[in-house]
Formats: structure tokens, sequence, C-alpha cells
């Protein structure tokens, strides 16, 4: 097992995007693989992508040397880069579309927030693919079924918190709570809930509702081989069998 820093981006909101608008289905799911591919390049070494799980990025950074609290200040340098990264994109997106179709028109049910949680994992290749395996992958899930009644927020848990620390973003209210965590009991939690754009409100397994985005082809493209450099990936040729290359891959087949 190796000490890891967990990071979920989750977008607030995407099942009742998906539900209230399945006639314009192709859109929706534009919008919300254009929010996931701007998160991704805006993140950088050593975040890495586990998966892409339908609305959220599962992001991991390995301490492999056992200096946990390195890796966790270069992660905890990037939470604000990625809401940074989802505003622009989802203004892009707004400014660029004349679309009336109802999810063009209604990306600003859509924000994001992040949960963060440290522990051990193993990580096993399995073909092309590397999946992590842990106690404490099942916690940082299981966290994003919360009740905090706010849709824009990063919420780190109690050992999260002591490593991370307090993120580099302006709250509007930081709380403790304990969480109900399914099977592990109550957990001891910090919530930053930050302003938001949409609104806020509980709403379904999303939790809560806000804001939006997307990118253009032309921006999309630029910004995935600068993210592709940072990330030590080649930006030509074939992906191959990088972790960033088969993401990427799986971005344009979406697109």
């Amino acid at each position: 097992m190796t000490p890891a820093v967990l990071l979920i981006a989750d977008i607030s909101g995407y099942t009742r995007f998906v539900r209230e608008h399945a006639t314009a289905a192709d859109h929706a799911r534009r919008i919300v693989v254009s929010l996931l591919r701007a998160m991704i390049d805006a993140s950088e070494p050593p975040l890495r992508v586990a998966e892409l799980e339908g609305d959220a990025v599962f992001f991991y950074a390995l301490a492999e040397d056992g200096d946990v609290q390195a890796v966790a200040d270069a992660v905890r340098r990037q939470i604000p880069r990625l809401f940074e990264a989802f505003v622009a994109a989802r203004a892009r997106e707004h400014e660029a579309t004349e679309c009336p179709c109802p999810a063009c028109s209604n990306i600003g049910g859509l924000e994001l927030k992040q949960v963060a949680h440290t522990g051990e994992v193993a990580v096993e290749t399995i073909g092309p693919f590397e999946k992590l395996f842990g106690l404490d992958v099942i916690v940082v899930h299981r966290l994003l079924k919360n009740s905090v009644p706010a849709t824009r927020y990063v919420l780190q848990s109690e050992a999260a918190e002591r490593v991370l620390g307090p993120p580099p973003v302006e709250p509007r209210a930081v709380e403790r709570r304990r969480e109900p965590v399914e099977g592990l009991g109550e957990m001891e939690v910090t919530v930053y809930i930050l302003d938001g754009d949409g609104g806020a409100g509980a709403e379904g397994d999303d939790g809560a509702e806000a804001g939006a985005g997307a990118r253009s082809n032309t921006s999309s493209a630029a910004a995935a081989r600068d993210g592709a450099k940072r990330h030590g990936a080649a930006v030509d040729g074939p992906p191959g069998n990088s972790w960033l290359g088969r993401v990427r891959a799986w971005l344009r087949g979406s697109a």
C-alpha cells in the first residue's frame, strides 16, 4: 500500500441536468465532457487521473517516497485551479453557443464540488489501465454522498485536513461537520463553502445545483497539448498506453 492524496472533482447537478434535458442528450453530453476535459487539462503532476466517473474526475497523487506533506502541498495548490478551469470553460461555452436547446440554455444548472481524503491505496495494472484499491478509495467516494446544502465547495476529511490545511480559496463559510459514511459510521469533515453564481439548494443525487460550462474545439486542442506536456505525455502521434493518452482518446471519442 502507498500513501496517497485522493481528490474527486464532481459536477453538481449532473443527474438533474441529464434528466431534464434528455431531448438534447448529445449537447448535454458534449457540455459535460468539455467540463471534464477542462479540469484534466488544468491538472498537473503529481495529480493523475484514476478514473472518469460520468460526472466526475477521480484524481490521485502518490507519495511513493513517503513524503505525504510534499504531495499534499502540491495537490492543495491545484484545488483553486480546477475551480478556475471549470468556471472559465463554462463561461466560454455559454458565450459561444447560440443553440436554444434546453441543455445549452441551462448550463447554469451545473457547478463543481471537490472532495479530498488521504490514506493508502494499492495500484494494480489491469490491461492498459491502472486501478486503485483500498478502503480509502471507498471512503472518498462515499463522502460525495453528504448533507452539505451547497453547490460549490471543498470538503476535506479529517485526515485530508491535517495535511492539506485550508485550501487557497475564499470561502463564504467554513463548517466542521460530522457526516455519516455508509458502512463506516460518522466522519469528521471540514467544508469550505464558496460563493457560486448559479444559486444553491439540494437536489437529488447531486446534492445541489448551480453554474456550468464547456469550451471550443480549438481551445480544447491547445489546452490538451499543454496539459499533455505538463504530464510528460507525447502530444503528437497515437496516444499509446500513457494514462493521459488514454484519457484524451476517450474524451475525443465522446466530443
